[in-house]
């Protein structure tokens, strides 16, 4: 948090989401709002993690097809920018 009151320049920040961490945005949403940044943050990204970005980790939980994976995630980013418009962000 020192960081952005030090620097005081375009702070933008780029979540990288996939479903092991789309159910922890409403909580990092908060925290971030706890903290005294929603004004301070000039952008936020929620950005699918598509499978050529994944690396080793698994990428889909149970069995998917890489559309059913998509279209699932970017309907619940929709909603978490919904929250994070609700809060002001």
């Amino acid at each position: 948090m020192q960081f952005i009151d030090k620097y005081n320049k375009w702070n933008v920040i780029r979540v990288n989401v996939d479903e092991h961490n789309v159910d922890m945005l409403v909580e990092f949403m908060d925290l971030l709002d706890e903290h005294g940044l929603r004004n301070k943050i000039d952008s936020i990204d929620f950005s699918p993690v598509i499978p050529g970005q994944a690396g080793k980790c698994k990428l889909f939980k149970g069995k998917k097809t890489y559309a059913q994976y998509y279209t699932d995630i970017l309907h619940r980013i929709a909603k978490i920018i919904e929250y994070a418009s609700s809060k002001r962000f």
